[in-house]
């Protein structure tokens, strides 16, 4: 467990912002969370080995530590300066959804039997599908081109 946690804890000091600087805050946030979704629902799912399990603490930890890093210029760029205020606000209310997953997940699995975690797995990697795609659908709302510096 020990190695779980400090590999992602490495992996989430890695320079997110200078990938951010260079294509851009929303595309990095859509890249990062495609990244957590398929460590969730491919790597994280069929986990079988000590190795997979540290292959998906490197991806997670390479889309997490992205999330918290440029959260607040992502939701700028989005709402402008004037609005930021209000809008990060129901970005930190959101996380409630998230916390609330786990405990859901963890009800559900005790009444039935499936393999430890699924539920969990579920919900985490569907999580970071929604965000994914909704960051994609809002980039081209702001921006028609696909690769456009957002």
């Amino acid at each position: 467990m020990a190695c779980f946690v400090m590999l992602i804890r490495a992996t989430v000091q890695l320079p997110h912002s200078a990938a951010a600087d260079r294509i851009g805050n929303l595309n990095a946030f859509i890249i990062s969370m495609t990244i957590g979704t398929v460590a969730v629902l491919v790597n994280w799912m069929f986990a079988r080995s000590f190795g997979a399990l540290m292959t998906f603490a490197v991806l997670l930890g390479l889309a997490f530590g992205n999330f918290y890093t440029i959260m607040h210029t992502v939701t700028i760029a989005i709402v402008g300066q004037e609005r930021y205020t209000p809008a990060i606000g129901l970005v930190w209310i959101s996380f409630l959804i998230g916390i609330a997953g786990p405990v859901v997940a963890s009800y559900v699995e005790s009444s039935e039997n499936v393999e430890p975690f699924f539920y969990c797995k579920i919900i985490a990697g569907a999580g970071y599908g929604a965000c994914a795609l909704l960051s994609l659908l809002l980039k081209f709302r702001l921006e028609r081109r696909l690769f456009a510096k957002i």
